[in-house]
């Protein structure tokens, strides 16, 4: 199987490290390309680097991102995620304070869910009820 994560975060690392330990190709898409790289060349499997803006590979989409940086996300990739898995790993907190922001569709996985295609699968934390 192959995994697109957006983000080169420490979320991002932990994912692709289980995701190559577990046998799968992983795709690291970041806004620099040579923090990509460099995440790539930490991790042993098949993992490759790009940017942000790079199409998406994988059939299973992780979005290791920042709340803030969905709404980029989604109008880059919107299209890109129909017949994917979406996994949502964000966290809806202030950059500066890490206090909870509150998300007008009840979750960030249903904000995400009302943006793009609805031919997306979708997982989620905690339970938060998503459209599919």
């Amino acid at each position: 199987m192959e995994i697109t994560i957006i983000g080169t975060g420490n979320m991002a690392r932990g994912i692709a490290t289980r995701a190559v330990a577990g046998g799968h190709d992983v795709t690291l898409l970041g806004t620099e390309k040579a923090k990509a790289e460099a995440l790539a060349q930490d991790l042993d499997g098949q993992v490759r680097a790009g940017e942000l803006g790079d199409p998406i590979a994988g059939d299973v989409v992780v979005l290791a991102v920042w709340y803030q940086a969905i709404p980029d996300v989604l109008a880059r990739y919107g299209d890109q995620l129909v017949g994917k898995v979406v996994v949502d790993i964000t966290n809806p907190v202030d950059l500066d304070t890490y206090a909870p922001l509150a998300v007008e569709a009840g979750s960030v996985a249903q904000e995400i869910a009302n943006a793009v295609p609805c031919s997306a699968r979708w997982s989620r934390r905690r339970g938060a009820p998503v459209r599919s």
